[in-house]
């Protein structure tokens, strides 16, 4: 039987490390205010979306399959949106909040469709 929220600190875990890992290859460390600015940058119009992931897998079976392809369109999104964040700085700029949440929501909805297609 899945549990809800059981996975979310695993996820968050993966998904900060692969954060900062691309902000290695970027030439940037990944401090504490660089984390507070992606975050914040990012994350608030998810927080809703992941509650309800997480609720849906109470749907046997069918919900585990969906939970788990929204964590990957989310996960991917999130890479592509710190590559964004991160080249911005490594080019000497300061992120664009509303660039970054574009480019996450655009790069969101890419992977459900590329996810749903397959």
């Amino acid at each position: 039987v899945p549990l809800p929220f059981a996975t979310m600190p695993v996820l968050t875990a993966l998904q900060a490390s692969m954060v900062g890992a691309l902000g290695k290859l970027y030439g940037q460390t990944l401090n504490v205010s660089q984390a507070g600015g992606l975050v914040s940058a990012i994350a608030g119009g998810f927080v809703a979306q992941a509650i309800g992931r997480e609720l849906v897998k109470f749907i046997p079976g069918f919900g585990s399959a969906i939970a788990a392809s929204w964590a990957a369109a989310y996960t991917f999104a999130l890479g592509e949106t710190a590559c964004v964040y991160f080249g911005d700085l490594m080019g000497g700029k300061k992120p664009d909040p509303s660039k970054i949440q574009l480019v996450m929501r655009e790069a969101f909805q890419g992977a459900k469709e590329r996810f749903k297609n397959n």
